[in-house]
């Protein structure tokens, strides 16, 4: 019973005081640093923070109750991440200053504010070496320092990336398996690759059907940069203006960029009703895939 609540405490503890913090007017930048976990519910083992971490709870219970905006109405309009790194460096008083400051801060122990400095650069030049290494060695001294296996992965796994000995991806695309079992899933989920400004003057429809799916037959509507998923193309009011017949196995293959839609329709493997240049031209309005360049951390170049 005595673990159960101290472990029930430790929960309601973090909740409402995150609470009572936005009852004073607090935002999620001032909560993180609000809730302080007493001592005796530290001491209970099963609180013992290994996995998350409640630092990182009040932020997300704010996003949960408020949502994004914390009253702070500069936050309402903010440039790029990119652009403001570089006023600040600028104000700062250049690249080898904003450095020297990052080295302060480090040999001080300051590992956190040495990670706001040293981003700043960073963001201006993800290649430059000497800063990669500095992120690196901040990054993995917070990792040390973490009781939680969450923060330390994400920690560590960047500065491994930094120094160039792993590569870490953002996104882990599904197998040509997963998406063969399902293509009209993967048809509908294809939506969100179109480029808006590509295809700003387009309104057609594109059928697929599916031959190893028993013919099923699912649609894309592109509409001038939006694209709506159609589950039954012949009760649709619009009649398609061009239809695919192809296995999932093939598409799979397109959707994961490992194949053109000129290789697929020139091998049979596709079969087109419809003008093949026309809908190659659409087909370029989806963004490609490229696992290659989808890192949250570039590949040091040599």
């Amino acid at each position: 019973m005595e673990t159960l609540t101290l472990y029930m405490d430790m929960i309601t503890f973090t909740y409402d005081q995150t609470l009572r913090g936005i009852m004073l007017g607090m935002g999620p930048d001032e909560l993180r640093h609000f809730v302080n976990i007493p001592s005796y519910l530290k001491e209970l083992p099963e609180n013992f923070q290994i996995y998350g971490e409640s630092v990182h709870f009040p932020e997300a219970i704010y996003q949960y109750v408020i949502g994004w905006f914390d009253w702070d109405s500069t936050k309402l309009f903010k440039i790029a991440p990119k652009e403001s790194a570089l006023r600040t460096v600028d104000l700062m008083g250049g690249k080898k200053k904003v450095i020297k400051a990052t080295r302060a801060a480090f040999d001080k122990d300051e590992f956190a504010w040495a990670a706001e400095l040293i981003q700043n650069v960073y963001l201006l030049d993800m290649n430059d070496k000497e800063v990669r290494q500095l992120k690196a060695d901040i990054l993995r001294q917070l990792g040390y320092r973490t009781t939680g296996s969450i923060s330390r992965g994400f920690l560590l796994s960047e500065a491994q990336a930094l120094e160039g000995k792993i590569k870490a991806p953002l996104v882990v695309l599904p197998s040509a398996e997963i998406i063969t079992g399902s293509p009209a899933t993967f048809v509908d989920y294809y939506r969100i690759y179109i480029d808006p400004d590509k295809s700003k003057d387009t309104d057609k429809v594109i059928e697929f059907v599916f031959t190893d799916q028993k013919d099923q037959s699912v649609a894309l509507h592109i509409r001038r940069g939006v694209v709506e998923f159609i589950p039954e193309p012949s009760s649709y009011l619009k009649k398609a203006d061009f239809v695919l017949k192809l296995d999932g196995k093939i598409w799979a293959e397109f959707y994961l960029n490992s194949i053109t839609l000129g290789e697929a329709i020139s091998s049979g493997k596709v079969k087109v009703e419809g003008d093949q240049k026309e809908l190659a031209v659409i087909f370029d309005m989806f963004d490609k895939f490229d696992p290659a360049k989808n890192y949250k951390v570039p590949p040091i170049e040599d």
